[in-house]
This record gives structure tokens, C-alpha cells and sequence, in this order.
């Protein structure tokens, strides 16, 4: 896709209108192809029709940032590609940064193009707009033409802060005819937003938000149909997926009768029940661990004459020992495998006991899996039963289950946690020799165990015991990540009792291996000098000239605690130093941030300067909002200030005087 993104570019410079339309046209094109889930290739749109972008991959920013964490930057992006193996995904950052500096530019593509392809672009700046995420670990000439390089290197900043902020206001959506006399306000929610408001409303245990939330709902149009939707038809629309995320909610806030309502709601309106339905209902219970009601819900799903698959089983289990009842989870395991057994004798009744265990399958019963050993074996930990758990291992073994990843990074959290050093590094050991290579979440398990138990440490015996991770991971062949050092840094910053030794070192074998602090490292650094008693303002200095000697080395989060941090101190000469070369970058400070500044000013007399600074905000974001309107409690509260202070009063005639 090089070649047209370079073609798009040069003819921005000479522009031409039908070729530049025609050009973005082809680009989505090529877009919507690769987006695709695999499968879904036989479903295009009519030439001349809109593109279909319902076949794209639909994923939230929590999961787009665990993608980063755990793969790195190449594998979020991979998200653009599912067909994509991660070994061919070199190009792909700069491809899709190229094609997001496109897409938001005003200038080349219209309004119509850019709603058209609203749920290619929303993914795309949630990618972009990853927490960590810096120019250095995409940015790559290689094959790249010099237009692109230079164009996405000389305006990351701005890449960042247009994904920063379509994060944050989703893209308009295609427009569809409506009938008007159907439509409401309810048709403006999106399944995601809905989403994301069940979970905040369990998180609270609020049970009258979800009551709000489904006597919405319920009024929708149902989609009754298994074929492929138009993106825009997701709004409004009630899914069998939207029922099942309900019962989920009401299960987990042991609310059963009101989510058996919305099982025959999915009934009245043609949506029939299936397996994950059954499953939501039982992993609702498990959350509750309410192992009572999971066992009711389990015998009439046997009553219905539904099948329970591996995924059913493993949560009544995992239910069962989450909800203390260790005996009937263990006991529903043996069950499990009972029947299974019972089921492939009937098919293969001349074979030894050993022979059947060790079939990979059969007809009519499913086998547990490492999945249904490791959500045991979890549990059975966390409820302080290791010989329990240890059968439980046996007994997978006999069936020929064997450990994975999972299974030894559970099995060595209580090793490490106990300080039993002998066994887990016997633990990792075995690990290699059955062939599972350690990854990095097996030394963050390490990590996060040993950090339990050092905050009396020094310094000295800090570094000790990260060197010796280290070396474990050198031994094993695991490269550290971001995240790794990130925990690390965290970690120490906890417990350095003003001792910086070992966050030094730590920051040096970074810079030896050529890795660049993340965003997040620099802000928890200058958060941690701020903190100090007295405040470390020469550190603070250091982190500043050394994050911006790299490009995308800071967020608009490290300058908010910049900024706040100085405004604290009374340091108001740095903090609008900072702030005006922040704004100089086409980068922003928070209203937080700017309130508690302009307070600072204010506690000092600065009065001309406290003038200015409401002034330019006024100027960068249109002044405070009428009453009524919908801002953010930062903005909300900086108005609020300056209102108090007396400095907006001369605003009126500040535009028109500029």
C-alpha cells in the first residue's frame, strides 16, 4: 500500500480532487480487505455501494492495550490484520500511521469518506492512541518511502493528539434512512457505550443503572437474524450478545429472576437461547460465587436438553471452587471426566481404561482440557488447597493433559510468594525441559511476589534480587519488555525511601539495551521527585530534558503532572515555560492541571499572568460551556475558578479584539 499512500501525499501538493477521491477510495478498499476476521472474504458490497466494515475485528482500548503489553506495538497494530501471521506485520505500523495521517487530515480526505469508514478509523485511533505507545517502536525506513517517513515522524505529535481525542468522541457513523416515527434517543446509544456502562454499574453494584440501562434496551428493534450487519445497524439494534452481556450483569449482582426476564425477552422476541446464553448465566454466578444458584442453573440447562460444552463445564467447576465449595468442585471435575470415560467405552469397549483416557475425543461427551485444569488449579490455589490443586494436575495427567504456560506461571506464584526459591527455580527448570518456553508474564509473576515482601529491603538488596531476575530471563531466552520495566520502576519508586540506586540501574540497563523509558515510566518518575520532601526540582529537570530528547517520549499525561507538580510548589515561572512549549508542540495540559496552575497564580498576586493564562484557554477551547451543557469536571471546575477570581468578565470581546 505504499506506493498509494506516497501517490496521496505528493498529490496533496498538487492537488487534484478526482484523483485524490479516487485514490482514498482505493485505500479503504485495500483497508476493508485486510480488516476482515478470516471467513469472511466472500461477503463484499456491490461495486459502486459503500464498503461493508461489519466483518472488521471489534475490540475495546483495554484490549488493544493489553495486546501492547503483552506482544508489543507490531501485534496491537496486527489487530488491523487478523488474517496476518505477527511475523508479517514489520510494515504494518507505518502503513497505518501513514493511513491515519491521511484520514485526519481535513485537507485531503472529505467528511463523507471519513464517516463512510467511521469503524476503521475509531479502531485505528484507539490503536494509535495506546497508552506507551512511541514513535521509536513503530517508526521504521525500511522499504518505506522518504514522504511517508518524514511525514509521520515530523507530525507525531499531532498523530497522537487527533487519536487522543477520536478516542475519546467516537467518529459519526454512516447515516441510514430512519423512520422517524420509530426513532428515540435510545437509537443514539452503541453497544460498546452500553457495554461500558454495565461494567461500571456492576463494578458499583448498582442494580438500578442496569434496570435503566435494559428498560432502554428493551424497546429496540431486535436483529433476528445470523448474517452480517452493517456496522451502522449495530446501533439500536437488540442482539442475542447484548441479551447474554445482561444476563451476565444481573447473574454477577444475584439478581436471577430479573435475568431470567431477560432470557424470555430473548424468547418473545425470536432469540433463542444457546450454550454461551447458559454460560453467562453460570458465569454470573460464578462471580457472585453463588455456587447455590450456579447448581439450580446448571440441572435445569440438563433439563432443557442442553448439552454443556467444555466451556460450561470448566466454569462449574472453576464456579464451584471460587464459591468455597472446593469438595463439589473437585467432585464436578471427576464427574466430568466420568462421563466421558463412560461415553467412549460404549464406543470402544474392548479398550484398556489407560487407552480410553488418553483418546483425544468422542462423540456425545466432551474431555477436559489444560483449560478446565488451569481454571481448577487457580482456584484450588487461591482457596489455600495446594495438595488439592496437585491431584487435580494428576488426574489431567492421566488423561494425557498435559501443563502449559498457564498451568507453571500458576504454579509458581505460590513457590515465589512462600520464598520458596529452590522449588521455583526447579519449577522453571522443568518448565525447559518439557519444552514451555517462559514468557514474560512468568517473570512478572515472579515480579509482582517478590516486590510483596522487599519493602524493608535497601537499595542494594533490591538490586540484588532484580539482577537475579534478570539473569533468570537472560538464561531463559525472554527479552524484558516495556511493561516488565515499567512494573519494575513502579515497584521500587514504592519502596526507594529517597534511595534511587536501584531505579538508576534499572534505567541504565534500559539505555544499554537500547530501550527508550515509556511515557508512563517519565510521568511515574517526575510524579515520585514531586513527591519528595523537599521536592527534588533538579531531578525533575533531568527527567524533562531527557524525555524530550527523544520524540513521543511524553504524553499529555506527563505534562499534566509536570505542570501540576510546579503549580504546587509554587514553581509558576516553569510551569507556564512548560506549558507555553507544550502548546508550541501541538500538545495540551489538562483542565486539572491548568486549574491548579491558575490557583498558583492566583496564591502568588501573579494577576497579569493569571489574565493571559484564561485568555489563551479561552482562546484554545471557546470559553466556559452554557449552562446545561455537557463538560468535563476539569473544564467544569476551571471555569468555575476563573468565574471566582473575577477573570472571565473581560472575555466577551477577546476574539474579536484578536
Amino acid at each position: 500500500m505504499f506506493p498509494l499512500l506516497e501517490f496521496i501525499l505528493r498529490v496533496e501538493q498538487a492537488p487534484s480532487a478526482n484523483t485524490n477521491e479516487r485514490l482514498i477510495a482505493d485505500t479503504l478498499g485495500a483497508w476493508n480487505v485486510v480488516c476482515r476476521r478470516p471467513g469472511t472474504y466472500h461477503h463484499f458490497p456491490p461495486l459502486g455501494s459503500d464498503l461493508n466494515w461489519s466483518y472488521m475485528p471489534y475490540v475495546s482500548s483495554g484490549e488493544v492495550n493489553q495486546m501492547y503489553r503483552r506482544r508489543g506495538p507490531q501485534a496491537a497494530f496486527g489487530i488491523l490484520t487478523p488474517s496476518l501471521k505477527l511475523r508479517h506485520l514489520q510494515r504494518i505500523p507505518m502503513v497505518a500511521l501513514a493511513t491515519f495521517t491521511i484520514l485526519t487530515n481535513n485537507s485531503i480526505v472529505s467528511k463523507t469518506h471519513l464517516e463512510n469508514a467511521s469503524p476503521f478509523v475509531s479502531l485505528l485511533s484507539q490503536i494509535v492512541d495506546t497508552p506507551g505507545l512511541t514513535l521509536n517502536q513503530v517508526f521504521d525506513r525500511d522499504g518505506c518511502p522518504a514522504i511517508i517517513a518524514e511525514s509521520i515522524k515530523s507530525n507525531w505529535a499531532v498523530i497522537k493528539e487527533r487519536a487522543s481525542q477520536m478516542s475519546e468522541t467516537p467518529l459519526p457513523e454512516p447515516e441510514r434512512p430512519i423512520n422517524r416515527r420509530q426513532s428515540s434517543p435510545d437509537d443514539e446509544y452503541r453497544v460498546g457505550f452500553i457495554n461500558k456502562r454495565l461494567q461500571y454499574s456492576l463494578k458499583r453494584g448498582n442494580v438500578r443503572e442496569v434496570n435503566e440501562l435494559w428498560s432502554d434496551v428493551v424497546q429496540w428493534p431486535v436483529k433476528k437474524t445470523d448474517a452480517p450487519q452493517p456496522y451502522s445497524l449495530k446501533r439500536g439494534t437488540l442482539t442475542k450478545e447484548l441479551c447474554h452481556l445482561f444476563i451476565l450483569v444481573y447473574m454477577s449482582l444475584r439478581q436471577p429472576n430479573i435475568a431470567i426476564d431477560v432470557w424470555n425477552h430473548m424468547l418473545k422476541s425470536g432469540l433463542q437461547p444457546n450454550l454461551q446464553t447458559w454460560d453467562n448465566m453460570l458465569s454470573g454466578c460464578k462471580a457472585s460465587r453463588d455456587w447455590k444458584t450456579l447448581e439450580v442453573v446448571w440441572k435445569r440447562m440438563l433439563d432443557s436438553g442442553a448439552q454443556p460444552d467444555v466451556v460450561c463445564w470448566t466454569t462449574r467447576i472453576s464456579g464451584l471452587i471460587e464459591g468455597f465449595q472446593v469438595d463439589l468442585g473437585i467432585r464436578a471435575l471427576d464427574e466430568m471426566g466420568r462421563i466421558w470415560l463412560r461415553t467412549a467405552r460404549k464406543q470402544h469397549p474392548k479398550m484398556k481404561l489407560e487407552q480410553l483416557q488418553l483418546l483425544p475425543e468422542v462423540d456425545g461427551a466432551v474431555k477436559p482440557t489444560i483449560e478446565t485444569i488451569n481454571a481448577a488449579v487457580a482456584g484450588l490455589f487461591n482457596k489455600h488447597s495446594p495438595d488439592a490443586a496437585h491431584r487435580v494436575l494428576a488426574w489431567g495427567g492421566k488423561f494425557g493433559i498435559t501443563p502449559n504456560l498457564i498451568t507453571y506461571n500458576t504454579l509458581l506464584r505460590p513457590l515465589i510468594r512462600n520464598g520458596h526459591v529452590k522449588q521455583a527455580t526447579a519449577l522453571l527448570r522443568q518448565m525447559q525441559e518439557a519444552g514451555i518456553q517462559a514468557d514474560v508474564a512468568t517473570f512478572t509473576t515472579i515480579l509482582d511476589e517478590t516486590f510483596r515482601y522487599s519493602k524493608h529491603d535497601t537499595a542494594e538488596e533490591q538490586k540484588a534480587i532484580i539482577d537475579s531476575v534478570f539473569s533468570e530471563m537472560e538464561e531463559a531466552g525472554v527479552e524484558p519488555n516495556l511493561h516488565t520495566y515499567g512494573k519494575i520502576i513502579y515497584e521500587l519508586l514504592q519502596n526507594s525511601h529517597g534511595d534511587m540506586s536501584a531505579v538508576n540501574a534499572v534505567m541504565a540497563r534500559m539505555t544499554q539495551r537500547g530501550l527508550e523509558p515509556s511515557s508512563q515510566i517519565y510521568t511515574m518518575m517526575v510524579g515520585h521527585y514531586f513527591k519528595q520532601s523537599p521536592v527534588n526540582l533538579d531531578a525533575v529537570r533531568g527527567i524533562i530534558e531527557r524525555a524530550n530528547m527523544v520524540e513521543g517520549s511524553t504524553d499529555h499525561k506527563f505534562w499534566d503532572r509536570v505542570v501540576e507538580g510546579y503549580a504546587q510548589e509554587g514553581e509558576t515561572a516553569h510551569a507556564l515555560r512548560i506549558l507555553g512549549n507544550v502548546h508550541c508542540a501541538n500538545q495540551k495540559v489538562g483542565f486539572l492541571a491548568l486549574r491548579m496552575l491558575l490557583f498558583a497564580l492566583a496564591q502568588n498576586q501573579e494577576w497579569d499572568a493569571a489574565r493571559n493564562l484564561v485568555r489563551k484557554v479561552f482562546l484554545d477551547t471557546g470559553g466556559p460551556q452554557p449552562e446545561g451543557a455537557h463538560v468535563r469536571i476539569g473544564e467544569q471546575l476551571f471555569w468555575q475558578l476563573a468565574t471566582q477570581l473575577q477573570l472571565v468578565d473581560d472575555l466577551a470581546n477577546v476574539r474579536y479584539a484578536d
